[in-house]
């Protein structure tokens, strides 16, 4: 989500939408049980993960309670999701997305595909509302992952997302020199 276009600048919305995609459920039935579903940003084997469940829990009720508080209930712009792609289908994920939003919240969500030197120009340059985009991390540290793509002073973080807290811990990791206190400022990143 783009934090700073509507209607991702309600983290009403936001949250909505988190709550109302079943994890497990796409886990099991989409990909067959192959991949284990999500539970926080940093991943198995990474220093500093923890199996400490970090996601929003399935819960359609408050998905749509959440929804319902937001600042766009009962006038929700029209929400585009780009992917990189030529024409064919959403990928099988995105397509479990849209109709978990469709059925638990009655949002519609179109798809716009780009070729990828587009997709990244206007991904770059804040044009993309919703986007379904991975990151490849360099060496296996938090710092790859938490301070390039979430720190609000990042060139990389293209989702927009800004929290002085974070920023703060995410300074501090930066820069210190014992390295469980290190991993444990990523975490509570």
């Amino acid at each position: 989500f783009n934090t700073s276009l509507p209607p991702f600048d309600d983290v009403a919305v936001r949250r909505a939408l988190g709550m109302a995609i079943d994890r497990r459920k796409i886990s099991d039935v989409t990909f067959k049980a192959m991949l284990a579903p999500a539970s926080g940003i940093m991943m198995p084997g990474l220093p500093g993960y923890t199996r400490d469940e970090k996601t929003l829990q399935f819960d359609p009720a408050a998905a749509k309670a959440e929804l319902a508080k937001s600042k766009y209930a009962g006038a929700m712009p029209t929400i585009t999701l780009t992917e990189t792609g030529g024409g064919a289908a959403a990928r099988t994920d995105t397509q479990a997305f849209l109709e978990q939003w469709k059925t638990i919240l009655d949002i519609n969500v179109e798809i716009k595909q780009l070729d990828f030197a587009t997709f990244i120009a206007d991904q770059q340059a804040g044009r993309l509302q919703m986007f379904s985009a991975g990151w490849i991390m360099d060496y296996p540290d938090p710092e790859d992952l938490l301070d390039l793509k979430f720190n609000s002073k990042s060139p990389l973080n293209d989702q927009n997302y800004s929290n002085p807290k974070v920023d703060g811990l995410l300074d501090e990791a930066r820069t210190l020199q014992n390295p469980e206190h290190r991993l444990d400022q990523y975490r509570q990143a």
